[in-house]
């Protein structure tokens, strides 16, 4: 029977466990004091010291690495040394190196993250511990790299959704993060496809990444370059582009129905105007599937739908390059774009689109602000004076209406009145 947390066994004795502030006081300070050590020879020996109690008591591990990390006469520089020492031995286990990384530096905590054969899990814990910004991004990145080579076969949608969420460390999700993503949920899907004989279950993964979002992205495409990838030597490429493709329109319809039957609304306030360059079969077919789960949708809406999606072929402005062009815009005028922008509501910003659609913006645009401001001044006069005489016509016609309609009684009643009978 095995005897736990009691100690060392000495001649037959067992001697007391050792204290986690002894064994960090007489496993890593004092044999690192000496006088005749030079800085760089002491954080050298430090950091071996740190590897060496780790290694020794990985029960008490995390607490040992607490009290390091609280130790004033342990160097931070030290800790770095020792968290990237750990990861290059091949004798030291991926648990050491990810216990010192938590109170590592962000730098070698990310390499320990890129060069260790940590499991997903703990290289996710550990990447949770980085408080730089750009450290975070970088993390983030990793983490996906190391989930997309993980995957092999099939895993259980949900849990892998936990995963990959867990992997998206920090707030900003740059491009280079979102491209490691698109490839991990491709992966997946195309593991799916290949392993379930084309059936395709997108439930999880559009709770990360919606998926207009991801067919602007291109996901159908990219799940067949990681289809093809799975593919053994010989083995039958049976991917269908088309079939996948309508997957995710059908599912898109099928959303922007509900929510518009939901509230009550018309479809297409609802459904997505950017949905990638489609070609216009594509986007005939997103409007049938709409029509299957819209009974009713009429052909002016559908027009107008499939005229919003048609316009994505053009070499739009978008989103991103607005928010580009905002960022670099001054603050004072950056401020004032954005008020503007924000006050404004669904009629004004139509309006705002329409004078943009007609080139009404591009022209002004090209006048000097004096010139521009006095034929703003002008069209806005000839408005007013246009809004004032039909007002006036409206009230002359609404005042013929009401005098023609009470004429006749009081003549009736007259006559009533006056009738000797």
């Amino acid at each position: 029977m095995k005897i736990k947390n009691v100690g060392k066994m000495f001649r037959g004795k067992f001697l007391r466990k050792k204290t986690i502030a002894e064994i960090v006081e007489e496993e890593v300070v004092r044999p690192t004091q000496g006088k005749n050590l030079t800085p760089e020879e002491r954080v050298e020996r430090q950091a071996e010291k740190i590897i060496r109690a780790l290694t020794e008591y990985p029960e008490d591990s995390d607490a040992i690495m607490k009290k390091v990390n609280a130790d004033s006469r342990i160097s931070q520089r030290a800790i770095d040394k020792s968290a990237r020492k750990a990861t290059d031995s091949p004798e030291v286990s991926a648990d050491v190196a990810a216990t010192i990384a938590k109170g590592a530096s962000d730098a070698a905590t990310l390499y320990v993250m890129e060069n260790s054969n940590l499991s997903q899990s703990a290289a996710i814990e550990v990447a949770h511990t980085l408080e730089d910004e750009e450290a975070q991004k970088e993390g983030a990145c990793t983490l996906l790299v190391k989930l997309y080579n993980s995957l092999k076969t099939l895993e259980q949608q949900d849990i892998l959704s936990t995963k990959i969420q867990n992997s998206l460390v920090g707030e900003e999700m740059t491009d280079d993060v979102k491209r490691e993503l698109y490839k991990v949920i491709a992966k997946n899907f195309a593991i799916m496809y290949h392993e379930r004989n084309r059936a395709m279950s997108i439930y999880s993964m559009e709770k990360i990444i919606p998926l207009d979002v991801m067919m602007r992205a291109k996901m159908p495409q990219k799940i067949e370059e990681e289809y093809i990838n799975l593919l053994e030597d010989g083995e039958e490429n049976k991917f269908d582009k088309e079939y996948v493709t309508d997957i995710f329109l059908e599912k898109i319809a099928q959303e922007s129905s509900k929510e518009a039957r939901e509230q009550g609304k018309s479809v297409d306030l609802f459904s997505p105007s950017d949905l990638g360059n489609l070609t216009d079969e594509e986007i005939e077919k997103y409007l049938d599937f709409l029509s299957k789960y819209t009974p009713g949708l009429t052909d002016l809406t559908r027009g107008n739908i499939r005229d919003r999606l048609k316009e994505q072929e053009q070499d739009m402005y978008t989103v991103d390059q607005f928010i580009s062009t905002v960022r670099d815009l001054p603050d004072g005028e950056r401020g004032r774009y954005l008020r503007i922008l924000s006050t404004l509501g669904n009629r004004e910003m139509d309006t705002v689109a329409q004078c943009i659609e007609s080139g009404l913006v591009e022209n002004l645009s090209k006048k000097k602000v004096k010139d521009r401001k006095q034929y703003l001044c002008a069209i806005n006069s000839s408005i007013e004076k246009r809004q004032e005489r039909e007002n006036k016509e409206n009230e002359s016609a609404t005042k013929y209406k009401i005098t023609r309609r009470e004429e006749t009684p009081k003549v009736k009643r007259a006559e009533w009145g006056d009738d000797p009978r």
